[in-house]
């Protein structure tokens, strides 16, 4: 780690939001700068996964006059969630007075500013299609009351395709927690009592985006709107330093924060977003979990080798994490590269909080 506030710097994006005024950017309606002095909006309809928009060409043209904007066009702050399952991350940054229990030990969140609060945009990225409806229908909700929240229902990984899961029973229909691409979770079980417990296991095939090309793609160079002028004390981020009792503010840039849990697979997208860039360049924080030695079990899992170079044009191997020691060397490697280059900004933070994992809170209603 970097240092001891790296915790609370990255949960800085569980803050309290409310409802912006104005016409409403990114995730869906998003406006772009025009020769007057307001943003004209225009409602573009994407297909994240495959970061397409779903018009023709003539009327992509004719929406934005030159080509077609990003998904976080006009967001001044992004929350990633990767690996949202039914999307409670999200649910704590936008709601965070339904979730006392898990906002009570962030420290860096700020207090509700009434309707000048900075736009932020929340990317959900969830491949299990047990979830998809929830997804929309939360999309749907904050929707109506001025949220931007986006549904990419897709996974993640190092290259856009399509990559086989598993849905592992485990006696959780709700959460579905055993959905991974690790087949090792389908192997028999010891209980504690020594027998053999098999393990209910279905495959499906589902639809997988390279994560550095969709930040790249949708995140990277967005239209970020201009942070408006504010009377009340709270619109900028206090700064203490541990020589001086004086307290200095200054505003909070935009920023770019993930939350990761993706059952093993970080292993293999992470290495991806460092080597490609886009993790240095674009991404403030991450906020990750890695399956290690309390999942010791699940080893020996594999990874696709695509491989380069003399490997380019030969049948497509794999690579192997025989044991968890393997696995968590390969993560000390990742976090010691971005926290050793001082050309990094990123900050990796291990954990999660699935104290609300269940949710059970009600939709919003637009007043």
């Amino acid at each position: 780690m970097k240092s001891a506030s790296a915790l609370a710097f990255a949960c800085y994006a569980f803050c309290p939001i409310s409802l912006p005024r104005g016409p409403q950017r990114g995730c869906g309606l998003a406006t772009r700068p025009t020769t007057t002095s307001t943003p004209t909006p225009t409602l573009l309809l994407r297909d994240g996964a495959r970061g397409g928009w779903m018009m023709t060409a003539v009327e992509e043209e004719e929406a934005w006059g030159k080509k077609a904007g990003k998904l976080a066009d006009g967001c001044r702050h992004v929350f990633l969630d990767v690996g949202s399952n039914i999307g409670v991350h999200a649910r704590m940054l936008l709601e965070p007075h339904l979730y006392p229990v898990a906002n009570r030990t962030r420290s860096s969140r700020r207090r509700r500013r009434g309707a000048d609060e900075d736009e932020y945009c929340v990317f959900g990225f969830e491949p299990n299609p047990a979830h998809a409806s929830r997804h929309r229908e939360m999309e749907g909700a904050y929707s109506a009351v001025g949220w931007r929240y986006h549904f990419v229902h897709a996974g993640v990984g190092d290259v856009d395709g399509n990559l086989t899961f598993y849905h592992v029973g485990r006696g959780d229909r709700t959460l579905e927690r055993g959905f991974t691409t690790n087949i090792g979770k389908c192997k028999p079980r010891r209980t504690d009592g020594g027998a053999t417990r098999r393990v209910t296991c279905t495959k499906e095939v589902v639809r997988v985006v390279r994560l550095s090309s969709w930040i790249d793609r949708e995140v990277h160079g967005r239209y970020i709107p201009e942070e408006e002028e504010e009377e009340e004390e709270d619109t900028t981020e206090v700064v203490r330093t541990a020589t001086s009792k004086t307290t200095t503010t200054s505003p909070l840039p935009p920023r770019v924060v993930m939350k990761m849990d993706i059952e093993f697979s970080e292993l293999l997208v992470l290495p991806d977003l460092l080597t490609s860039g886009v993790l240095c360049r674009d991404v403030d924080a991450v906020i990750g979990e890695f399956h290690t030695a309390a999942h010791s079990g699940d080893y020996p899992i594999s990874f696709p080798d695509r491989g380069s170079g003399e490997k380019k044009g030969r049948e497509e191997g794999t690579w192997t994490l025989n044991t968890y020691e393997e696995a968590e060397r390969l993560r000390d490697d990742i976090i010691g590269m971005v926290h050793r280059n001082p050309n990094c900004k990123t900050q990796i933070v291990i954990g999660d909080d699935e104290t609300y994992a269940r949710d059970g809170m009600p939709w919003p209603v637009a007043s």
